[in-house]
């Protein structure tokens, strides 16, 4: 597991800290943050190694659960987002828990270990339903028992509004995570992986189709590990022209974040703040 980003709180700050994790195919990243005011103070990002296991990553979260010296104490609050792509948004009102099983079985087969939550999106009226590793949620409620558990979808749509047609794109360094928006409009909410800044691009005009968008009149949104002078960038700007990045208020952070683009830690701002909420 290799260490992408480290930045520790302050030893003045460990009796105030809130704790929130959000683990994905990439890696997990662990967001140390006071609530009042809001301020993120820490944070411990890793990306699994390439070609690894779901068991083998699981593994490597279970050792840094047990050797990481910061998470060893206690903090005023715990939250797990599970970022997992096995996940649908379901209309409130057709919502139940066997049809939503049946439904992710049927998108992304039937091996996969895990057992169905679900996570109510007021904002959409709808209903988040997801399928995470049982394994890892156990390990995690051993560790730090009475934390609560979300999908990183239903905090990312929560304090969102837009007017116009909108993609709003997380990146991470093996998938990008899509939120369309058709005249303000939440049309999809998908993740895909990607090998080359081709692959991503193609997922964005292919959203974009599907729902009689044209590329040229879409505002881009980025946020996640991305540069603006990245082969990724470069791809993306060829086809889309208004793009810029999503980034957060200086005032959030500690003075530690400043040597690194704010964009990067606007997801994860979003989701400890509506957690702090």
């Amino acid at each position: 597991m290799n260490n992408l980003i480290k930045i520790l709180p302050s030893a003045e700050d460990a009796s105030t800290l809130h704790l929130l994790a959000e683990t994905d195919d990439a890696g997990i990243a662990f967001v140390f943050y006071t609530s009042d005011p809001f301020e993120m103070k820490g944070l411990h990002w890793y990306q699994f190694a390439k070609g690894t296991s779901s068991l083998d990553n699981i593994n490597e979260m279970e050792k840094l659960l047990s050797s990481e010296e910061i998470l060893q104490q206690p903090f005023l609050s715990v939250a797990l987002c599970s970022n997992v792509k096995e996940a649908i948004l379901v209309p409130e009102k057709y919502f139940n828990v066997q049809n939503a099983e049946a439904m992710i079985s049927l998108q992304y087969g039937n091996g996969y270990d895990g057992k169905i939550l679900s996570e109510e999106t007021p904002v959409i009226n709808a209903v988040v339903a997801y399928k995470p590793a049982t394994t890892f949620i156990k390990i995690w409620n051993q560790k730090f028992p009475g934390s609560t558990t979300h999908h990183s979808t239903a905090l990312q749509l929560k304090d969102k509004s837009f007017d116009a047609n909108v993609l709003d794109c997380i990146i991470s360094p093996l998938f990008i995570k899509l939120f369309l928006y058709k005249n303000g409009m939440l049309q999809i909410v998908q993740q895909f992986d990607y090998k080359v800044p081709a692959d991503v691009v193609y997922h964005m005009l292919n959203s974009c189709m599907q729902f009689e968008l044209e590329p040229a009149k879409v505002f881009i949104l980025l946020s996640g590990l991305i540069e603006e002078n990245s082969a990724l960038y470069q791809e993306i700007y060829k086809y889309f022209l208004q793009v810029k990045f999503m980034e957060s208020p200086t005032d959030l952070c500690s003075e530690a974040f400043q040597e690194y683009p704010s964009h990067y830690f606007s997801s994860l701002i979003h989701l400890a703040r509506q957690c702090a909420l």
